[in-house]
């Protein structure tokens, strides 16, 4: 029984890991909500074809929790023979965590602010979460930029002067981060399209927890 629990444990866990998202939460896979209905299905086909070599019966139950902002599945395992009788059971050890992720199209809400678009909605957290990454990824290319040799006629010259003119590493990454959130906020009253078309979709969606824009 150990053998066949540790090839259920490994096959599942792959055929779990298929729709896996870049997303970490402890002890659980990390799948979009819309996908586990995907993931039924190929566990339902990979037990019909284990049966199939093995004299047992195999089912499994699942068991769903709250947890913070999502929902987290454990999957239980039962082994009977032919007559029904349970000879085995054991937990997946990791959980399927559910992941909300909210799709936009871009060609949809490109006229939109992302304020005008998130606020009283259930995404409405994302505005905050925007402007602390969005913030953060400016400011490492301010830093970045900044502390290279360019021409200093070209844009945010001023503020390229200045940066320079700061002595120690904490002011400059001090005066980068005020970039940074300048604008960040500054972007949340943007049409959308003009923030994507300036910083590039790649940056823009990095910046937001539980939403995606697609072109």
């Amino acid at each position: 029984m150990e053998q066949l629990q540790e090839k259920i444990t490994n096959d599942v866990t792959n055929i779990i890991k298929k729709y896996e998202v870049d997303r970490c939460y402890d002890s659980a896979i990390v799948i979009l909500e819309e996908n586990m209905e995907n993931v039924r299905k190929d566990i339902s086909l990979y037990i019909h074809t284990l049966e199939e070599t093995k004299r047992n019966i195999i089912t499994y139950t699942e068991k769903e929790f709250d947890i913070d902002d999502h929902m987290e599945i454990e999957l239980t395992f039962r082994v009977s023979n032919l007559n029904f009788k349970e000879l085995h059971s054991f937990q997946l050890p990791l959980d399927v965590a559910l992941e909300n992720l909210k799709t936009f199209d871009l060609n949809e809400v490109s006229g939109c602010t992302l304020y005008e678009l998130l606020k009283d909605t259930d995404h409405e957290d994302e505005l905050k979460y925007f402007i602390t990454q969005f913030a953060y990824a400016i400011a490492d290319i301010t830093n970045e930029s900044y502390s290279i040799n360019c021409n200093p006629t070209e844009l945010f010259s001023e503020e390229l002067f200045y940066f320079r003119y700061l002595k120690s590493e904490h002011e400059k990454e001090i005066y980068s981060m005020a970039v940074g959130y300048t604008l960040a906020n500054e972007a949340l009253f943007k049409p959308i399209k003009d923030v994507v078309y300036i910083h590039g979709l790649d940056l823009f969606n990095v910046c937001f927890n539980r939403i995606d824009f697609i072109e």
